[in-house]
C-alpha cells in the first residue's frame, strides 16, 4: 500500500518532456523513471492512476497485474510482453502501443483508443475490448478466446491466424479487417458490419454471422459448417472452396456470391440467389438447389 500511495503522489499534468534532446515520455514517467523513461521490467503490480501520462515509457516485460491505468495516456509507449492480467485500461490511451506478446488475459479495455497499436502474439483471453477504437491494430497471432469486441470499431484491424474462439464482435465495425486463416469457433458477429472483410481460411464452425453485413467478403476456403448467416448480407461474397455443409442461409441475400467449389449442403432458404454462381459452376437461376456436391 506504501508503494501504491508513493507512486500516486507523483501524478502530475499531461505534458511531454524531453530526455537528453532524444527520447521522449510522459512527466509522470520521467519522474517514476528518474529520467530515463526505462521502466522496463519494473514492478508496478497494483499501480492506481488515473489520467496520468505515461507515453512513450519503455515498460517492456514491466510486472502491471491488477494495475489501474483508467484514462490514462500511453500513446506510443512499449508494453512488449508486459503483464497486464486483470489490469483496468478502461479508456486508456493506447495509439501506437507496442503490446506484443503482452498478457492482458481479462484486462479492462472497454472504449480504450488502440489505433495502430502492435499487439502481435499477445495472449488476451477473456479480455474486454468492448466500444474501443481499434482502426488499423495488428493482432496478427493473438490468442483472444472469450474476449469481447462488442461494438469496437475495429476498421482495417488485422486479426489474421488469430485464435478467437467464442469470442464476441457483436454490432462491431470490421470493414476491411482481415481474418485470414483465424480460429473462430462458436464467435460472435450478429449485426457486425464486414464489408470487404478478409476470411479467406478462417474457421468459424458454428460461429453466428446473424444479420451482418459481408457484402464483397473474400472467404475462399472458409471453414464454417453449421455456421449461422441468417439475414446476413453475403451479396457478391467469394466463397469458393468452403466448407458450408449445414450453414444456415435462411432470408440472407447471396446475390452474386461466388460458391465455385463449395462443399457441403446449407440449410434453409435464402432471400434471393440471384446471379450467384453455384459449387458445380452453374449460374443460379432462382436457386442453386440441386448444384451442391
Amino acid at each position: 500500500m506504501t508503494r501504491v500511495l508513493a507512486l500516486a503522489a507523483l501524478s502530475t499534468s499531461l505534458l511531454f518532456v524531453s530526455v537528453d534532446g532524444h527520447a521522449r515520455c510522459g512527466v509522470f514517467a520521467q519522474k517514476l523513471s528518474k529520467g530515463t523513461c526505462d521502466l522496463s521490467g519494473k514492478d508496478l503490480r497494483d499501480l492506481k492512476l488515473q489520467g496520468d501520462d505515461l507515453s512513450g515509457a519503455n515498460l517492456e516485460r514491466a510486472d502491471l497485474r491488477g494495475a489501474g491505468l483508467e484514462r490514462v495516456n500511453l500513446e506510443g509507449a512499449k508494453l512488449r510482453g508486459a503483464d497486464l492480467r486483470d489490469a483496468m485500461l478502461r479508456r486508456a490511451n493506447l495509439k501506437k502501443a507496442d503490446l506484443r506478446g503482452a498478457k492482458l488475459e481479462k484486462a479492462d479495455l472497454r472504449e480504450a483508443d488502440l489505433s495502430g497499436a502492435d499487439l502481435r502474439d499477445l495472449r488476451g483471453d477473456r479480455a474486454n475490448f468492448e466500444q474501443s477504437k481499434l482502426e488499423q491494430a495488428n493482432f496478427r497471432g493473438a490468442r483472444l478466446d472469450q474476449a469481447k469486441f462488442r461494438g469496437a470499431k475495429a476498421e482495417r484491424a488485422s486479426f489474421q491466424s488469430a485464435r478467437l474462439e467464442r469470442a464476441e464482435f457483436r454490432d462491431a465495425r470490421l470493414e476491411r479487417a482481415n481474418f485470414r486463416d483465424a480460429r473462430l469457433a462458436r464467435a460472435d458477429f450478429r449485426a457486425a458490419r464486414m464489408s470487404r472483410v478478409e476470411l479467406r481460411d478462417a474457421r468459424c464452425e458454428n460461429a453466428s454471422f446473424r444479420d451482418a453485413k459481408l457484402e464483397s467478403a473474400s472467404a475462399r476456403g472458409l471453414r464454417a459448417e453449421r455456421a449461422d448467416f441468417q439475414n446476413a448480407d453475403l451479396s457478391r461474397a467469394e466463397l469458393r472452396d468452403a466448407r458450408i455443409d449445414r450453414m444456415n442461409i435462411r432470408d440472407a441475400r447471396l446475390e452474386r456470391m461466388d460458391l465455385r467449389g463449395a462443399r457441403g449442403t446449407p440449410e434453409g432458404q435464402p432471400r434471393s440467389w440471384r446471379d450467384a454462381v453455384c459449387p458445380d459452376g452453374s449460374k443460379a437461376e432462382t436457386s442453386c438447389d440441386g448444384h451442391f456436391r
